[in-house]
């Protein structure tokens, strides 16, 4: 009698990524201070491997913000202009 035992494994693999920016990190507070006022933004890249396939992301934490909107559709919009104003900074638009 022969038996036979396939296991699935997933693989993942978290490094820190730094983003790197085509202008100034003070031009880029002073942008988001337009957006959102706050004591500070801090941002935090990561790259993600999982079963060989990469990818990117970018956390994006606001310190103390003032004005903050409840609303989730206000929220989510924030979000993307704060999305927005990045990604003009990055060096690396993908």
């Amino acid at each position: 009698m022969v038996t036979m035992l396939f296991a699935s494994c997933t693989t993942t693999t978290t490094r820190t990524k730094n983003p790197t920016f085509n202008k100034p990190t003070d031009s880029l507070q002073v942008d988001l201070n337009k957006l959102v006022s706050c004591e500070g933004i801090n941002l935090a890249g990561r790259e993600i491997t999982t079963n060989g396939k990469t990818s990117s992301e970018l956390e994006i934490g606001i310190t103390n913000g003032q004005n903050i909107p409840a609303d989730q559709n206000q929220m989510d919009n924030l979000g993307k202009q704060i999305a927005v104003v990045i990604k003009g900074y990055r060096q690396n638009k993908n």
